[in-house]
């Protein structure tokens, strides 16, 4: 399948790096993330309390190397939280949806 041999040439070349990274992920993941399926894509969106900027930013900047695209950062109204927002043709890869 062509979409599989895109993604591993992609990664073939990367260093241990993208390894801890995509532990990290996965550990954001499996505590405040999930997949959320809309139409025609599919998002990786975790929560996150407002008041922790630092570790917002860390998980920013974790997707932001994961997936190669800039997470969007989504504000509810009327809570103290924050969503940030990844949508990526690899999450089915990554994931294994």
């Amino acid at each position: 399948n062509q979409k599989e041999i895109e993604f591993i040439n992609r990664w073939s070349n990367e260093s241990n790096d993208i390894d801890e990274t995509y532990s990290y992920v996965l550990g954001l993941y499996l505590s405040n993330g999930y997949i959320a399926t809309h139409k025609y894509t599919k998002c990786f969106r975790l929560s996150q309390n407002i008041k922790y900027q630092n570790l917002i930013q860390e998980h920013i900047n974790a997707l932001q190397r994961l997936f190669n695209k800039q997470p969007n950062i989504v504000y509810p109204k009327n809570t103290n939280a924050v969503d940030i927002v990844v949508g990526s043709r690899d999450l089915d890869f990554f994931f294994l949806l």
